[in-house]
């Protein structure tokens, strides 16, 4: 019996040997593939932040020693919120107006909201990945996994595009309503379909990433794990529709964005809106299993101008080729956090476009 015992306990210890011997493995090959001097000094692991977390702090106090000068008095940090807009964290000028290049008619339509305050305390708090989930993700990238999943088991989660209150003012400006039924597509990690929850009776979130889905799943929302341009007209058929469906840094990162946009006219109540929000310029990158992974999308837009043609292009052509009538058009840093390997805190410079449903496509 003693020996039996033995002979498990061995067995039982060489399956755990050979259930890490891949991670032993990816490991070594990072270390040997990563630049490790970014994250060590002499052997020890040295405190990091992001460079824009860095760059943000100095600007905050530059800021501060410049009013009090100017004005002969101490500022209160309460009150840096109220002067948001003379932080330089951001070009400022490039989010409050249209492009001068687009013509009177779309110009009329940009609503200008931001940055928000919060914009700014995302980049002071910003989840960074630390050097051994960040060396895991890119060696395991080269196996044929789904990033999506291994950025849900290995990253902190942690984006920002827009805050409720401005999300309210674009909805506002567009005469539509968001209080009824929203779908979120291709939703990650859940902190943008927070804010949808804020303000509408019920949000369904959809992902093809089984380990976001979970994630999204463990916090209440109802989730369809599935790639709803091949499975809209079923849903169709056997759900009630949507007042308002969300991409959010999807149509670049998709197979297929003609009909992924069909998927969302059909799965839109008459009348219902798109909220549409893309990095700029359009630069197509499909992530999908690695054993049918070409590195571009099914369906090329042919977007190849600067922020400005490509914004121009995707509002008069695009979406009304789409069925779309698009009826307020804003600019935001998309903020999501990164890794050491990659300096921290990722900024993307989106255009949210918010379209209504056309009876006819033109």
């Amino acid at each position: 019996m003693l020996r039996r015992g033995r002979s498990f306990m061995v067995f039982a210890g060489l399956r755990r040997l050979r259930l890490c011997l891949p991670a032993c493995l990816a490991l070594l090959v990072g270390w040997v593939r990563w630049p490790w001097w970014r994250c060590f000094s002499l052997g020890l692991v040295r405190s990091y932040e992001p460079p824009s977390f860095e760059a943000h702090h100095r600007q905050r106090k530059a800021l501060r020693r410049r009013l009090a000068k100017r004005e002969d008095v101490d500022v209160p940090a309460s009150d840096l919120e109220e002067l948001e807009l003379e932080l330089p964290t951001f070009e400022e000028r490039k989010w409050r107006k249209a492009p001068s290049s687009w013509p009177a008619e779309v110009a009329e339509l940009f609503v200008p909201l931001g940055p928000h305050t919060a914009a700014t305390r995302f980049v002071e708090t910003a989840p960074v990945a630390s050097w051994l989930p960040a060396t895991l993700y890119n060696v395991l990238c080269e196996l044929p996994v789904n990033e999506f999943d291994l950025q849900a088991c290995l990253y902190p989660k942690g984006s920002h595009l827009f805050t409720a209150p401005q999300l309210r003012k674009l909805l506002k400006a567009a005469k539509a309503a968001a209080s009824g039924r929203v779908l979120d597509v291709g939703a990650g990690d859940g902190c943008h379909t927070a804010v949808f929850r804020m303000v509408s009776e019920e949000v369904v979130a959809t992902e093809t990433s089984q380990g976001m889905a979970w994630q999204l799943e463990r916090e209440g929302y109802e989730v369809w794990c599935e790639d709803v341009s091949e499975t809209f007209a079923a849903r169709a058929q056997r759900t009630r529709r949507f007042s308002l469906v969300s991409m959010l840094n999807v149509l670049d990162r998709c197979t297929a964005p003609r009909k992924l946009m069909a998927a969302a006219r059909g799965l839109l109540e008459p009348g219902g809106f798109l909220l549409l929000a893309s990095p700029l310029p359009f630069a197509a990158s499909y992530y999908g299993p690695e054993t049918s992974w070409n590195g571009q999308p099914l369906e090329d837009l042919s977007f190849t101008g600067s922020w400005d043609e490509d914004g121009l292009r995707l509002v008069q052509e695009f979406l009304p080729s789409c069925g779309f009538h698009v009826k307020a058009v804003s600019r935001l840093p998309y903020l999501s956090g990164g890794d050491v390997l990659d300096g921290g805190c990722i900024e993307l410079d989106d255009i949210v476009v918010l379209a209504q449903k056309a009876t006819h496509r033109t």
